[in-house]
């Protein structure tokens, strides 16, 4: 980690995608027969606190905290550092991890 970045600290984007067979959801209109995103994300928040010197073992946290905690057969996380404190980049840095229940997969 940079100094600018323990002094100034870090911002972060982290969309998450998740995969389930959502047939039953879809027929029954139900929360209960899907994943509630809204507890996904409280996970998200809860995987993000903490220090860490990469981007990339906070997406691996939050992969392997929604893993743990909902049934889903996969899920992806990009995780956007929004203000990395490199001049030469102007946007944000993301990292794009997809991680299964049998682990990751390769090309």
């Amino acid at each position: 980690m940079r100094p600018e970045e323990r002094a100034l600290g870090n911002d972060f984007v982290a969309d998450v995608t998740l995969e389930l067979d959502l047939r039953t959801a879809g027929r029954s209109d139900r929360l209960e027969d899907t994943v509630d995103y809204g507890v996904v994300a409280d996970g998200v928040v809860a995987a993000a606190k903490g220090e860490r010197h990469l981007v990339e073992h906070l997406a691996e946290d939050i992969a392997a905290a929604v893993l743990e905690a909902h049934p889903v057969d996969a899920v992806e996380v990009a995780l956007t550092k929004t203000h990395p404190p490199v001049a030469a980049i102007g946007g944000g840095v993301t990292v794009v991890i997809r991680r299964t229940r049998t682990g990751p997969k390769r090309p």
